[in-house]
């Protein structure tokens, strides 16, 4: 610990330079953990896209099941004015 706040110092007091390649690490690592958030941000977008369309097929098909109910309920009244 004392060997990093004397770094620390020496550092502050421009005793000793770093590469600026270097110095620009942590800043490359940011961009990057930026550039990986956005890919997740988008393939998110993508599947969110992919789940509105299931549901506008679910929506459609349940539309189709309501008609085949309704046209059986038709057919069971019929039947049943015909058996009373």
């Amino acid at each position: 610990m004392a060997i990093l706040i004397l770094w620390l110092i020496a550092k502050g007091l421009n005793l000793f330079n770093t590469p600026f390649y270097i110095e620009m690490i942590p800043y490359f690592g940011g961009f990057l953990a930026v550039l990986g958030m956005a890919k997740e941000i988008v393939r998110s977008f993508h599947e969110l896209e992919r789940v509105v369309d299931d549901v506008k097929e679910i929506k459609e098909d349940i539309r189709k099941i309501e008609g085949r109910i309704i046209v059986l309920e038709q057919k069971m009244i019929l039947l049943e004015a015909r058996f009373i």
